[in-house]
């Protein structure tokens, strides 16, 4: 889901590969914009990715306490039957939330949607135990490789922003066709 792919032509390929940041100070400042930008935009997907991922553990954890109660106090199901086939108040939250995504966000959900494939999680409440419980192991372990991700992306980002902060309180000679980098607050002054 998140495996980075050397030489591959997918932005996180791009932000992660071993050259990204190699002569960094030498480029163009407008580059080095660039490149942050990349990554923090790479940054922001792994975020949501993670949250979605968070989303889906913390449905499958309370319909596992919700079995832990009713096991524990010997009580039959209280809910009634439409939220227990709907997956209950989480399963609701996300659907909502998944029908309101913005086109550019179903590349993002596919690749959930491709993770939780063999569990219908909207049905959670049919599903047995040890279905539940493997689904959640695969959805921790997922939540770590976009954590790992997502750290070294951020990384990335925090080279490029130093380097644009670097060049904002020593700038370097510009050359001829590149200006030096000044700082958003300055530019908001010379505004008219």
């Amino acid at each position: 889901m998140t495996d980075v792919v050397p030489g591959g032509r997918r932005r996180i390929d791009r932000v992660l590969a071993p050259g990204y940041l190699h002569g960094l100070n030498a480029l163009r400042t407008a580059e080095v914009r660039q490149r942050r930008d990349e990554s923090l935009a790479e940054l922001a997907e792994l975020n949501r990715l993670g949250h979605q991922l968070d989303e889906r553990i913390a449905m499958i954890t309370a319909e596992q306490r919700h079995r832990a109660a009713v096991v524990f106090d010997g009580a039959p199901d209280a809910r009634p039957v439409d939220e227990a086939s709907s997956g209950g108040r989480l399963a609701r939250v996300f659907r909502l939330r998944a029908d309101s995504d913005s086109p550019p966000t179903h590349r993002r959900r596919r690749r959930v949607e491709r993770l939780v494939a063999d569990v219908d999680l909207a049905d959670v409440a049919r599903r047995t135990d040890d279905e539940l419980a493997r689904v959640l192991r695969t959805f921790r372990h997922e939540r770590r490789q976009v954590t790992d991700v997502a750290g070294r992306v951020r990384a990335v980002v925090d080279r490029c922003g130093g380097e644009l902060g670097r060049r904002r309180v020593a700038p370097r000679n510009p050359g001829p066709a590149e200006e030096p980098e000044t700082s958003p607050i300055a530019e908001r002054r010379t505004l008219p």
